[in-house]
């Protein structure tokens, strides 16, 4: 069981048991993946607040390909965004960026561009102050366009006066 480090971002967590939590991750090397981490809702473990929903993180996973639940031994902030945690604009377009990538990414599917997009988009949140939906918009276009899904438009010209 190769243990490996992957930036990811938390797209889903939920309790599991009495101490564990079950997250859903986008990895920037294995793209989503499912994982447990065990002891992660006992307020003395070092990892207790890391795995919430939208935290860009380092972690280390004992990996596994023919599983589906892969195991997260450790984990660290990588980039934390305060603004968007403090304006409720921005956190809302978040949650909503990220349940678009958890619904549209299919599990295990490496996008390094899509992850990155996802990345560059919450840097670009953070620093916005104006039409925080231009930002919501381009996401859509730019995910669209990385998935194959892009809408091909040509102009028609007006044959009638020909």
């Amino acid at each position: 069981m190769p243990i490996v480090k992957s930036e990811a971002f938390v797209l889903k967590s939920f309790r599991y048991g009495e101490t564990s939590k079950i997250v859903i991750l986008f990895t920037k090397n294995f793209g989503k993946i499912n994982a447990i981490v065990k002891g992660a809702r006992n307020f003395k473990s070092r990892i207790c607040g890391t795995l919430e929903t939208m935290n860009y993180i380092e972690t280390v996973i004992y990996f596994k390909e023919n599983r589906d639940l892969q195991i997260v031994s450790a984990a660290e902030y990588k980039k934390s965004f305060p603004v968007i945690l403090g304006n409720i604009d921005k956190l809302e377009l978040s949650f909503r960026i990220i349940e678009m990538i958890n619904k549209s990414m299919i599990q295990h599917e490496k996008s390094i561009p899509v992850f990155e997009l996802l990345k560059s988009t919450f840097e670009e949140l953070e620093i916005t102050e104006y039409n925080l939906l231009n930002n919501f918009l381009k996401f859509q276009i730019n995910i669209i366009d990385l998935m194959g899904l892009s809408p091909e438009i040509s102009l028609m010209k007006n044959k009638t006066n020909e």
